[in-house]
């Protein structure tokens, strides 16, 4: 059963994105190893680019994604003075995140990599992970506007950016139908749109939230934070 106790769905999300971490370093480890023994687990199954594949999906979308999410869902109630708009929101979106790793760690391992480096899902599960997303961004969204807190910290803009961000990046990056060049561009475009204004915003809004508390110093810029931002948002893609 979803649960509305507070941060219930960061912790979720955070225990998650461990998991992840270690799972897929120990698929990184043995598709290493094949390079040097390529008889070590020798089968169908386990191959080099299977285990590479499964790595990748493992990390991008079990590690970092979830590892982002769980930090938004721990730090926005604390810099906007209100709960999460919904956590049993935040529990679904976490359950569809991990379903769509787990089933893609599957069709990797059983049918093969998908032929997009570092974008190792099938289309179907693209969409799972839309829908995961666009629910983050709903909580996200409806959370900065309930705010308590009058104006609106830094690590707020870099949280709600990578929110919104991510199912564009999804969208456009994976979702339109396209072949040959286009597509390679698409690829590319939407890798970077997930490394930069998805993993990347979230990262550096943590680091606006951590540095004053762990220094205890005020933000020297709020407006030159801001111009990080907007910087980000129009060169990250490219």
């Amino acid at each position: 059963m979803l649960s509305s106790q507070q941060d219930g769905a960061a912790r979720a999300s955070l225990f998650s994105s461990v998991v992840w971490l270690v799972f897929g370093a120990a698929s990184y480890l043995a598709a290493s190893a094949k390079l040097v023994r390529p008889e070590f687990l020798s089968g169908r199954f386990l191959s080099y680019g299977r285990l590479s594949a499964v790595a990748s999906v493992s990390i991008q979308y079990g590690w970092l994604a979830l590892a982002g999410i769980g930090a938004i869902f721990y730090v926005l109630p604390r810099v906007t003075g209100s709960p999460m708009h919904s956590e049993k929101l935040g529990f679904l979106a976490v359950a569809l995140m991990n379903l769509s790793v787990i089933l893609g760690i599957a069709v990797n391992l059983g049918i093969g990599p998908q032929g997009h480096p570092f974008s190792e899902l099938p289309n179907g599960l693209y969409v799972l992970l839309l829908v995961a997303t666009l629910g983050v961004a709903l909580n996200v969204v409806r959370t900065i506007s309930s705010r308590s807190e009058p104006s609106l910290y830094v690590s707020a803009w870099f949280f709600a950016g990578a929110a919104i961000w991510a199912p564009l990046a999804i969208i456009f990056g994976r979702l339109v139908p396209l072949t040959g060049m286009a597509d390679s561009i698409a690829d590319l475009f939407g890798l970077n749109a997930v490394l930069n204004l998805w993993f990347g915003a979230v990262g550096i809004g943590a680091l606006y939230y951590v540095i004053p508390r762990a220094t205890g110093a005020a933000l020297y810029s709020h407006r030159l934070a801001l111009v990080g931002f907007w910087t980000l948002a129009f060169l990250g893609p490219m």
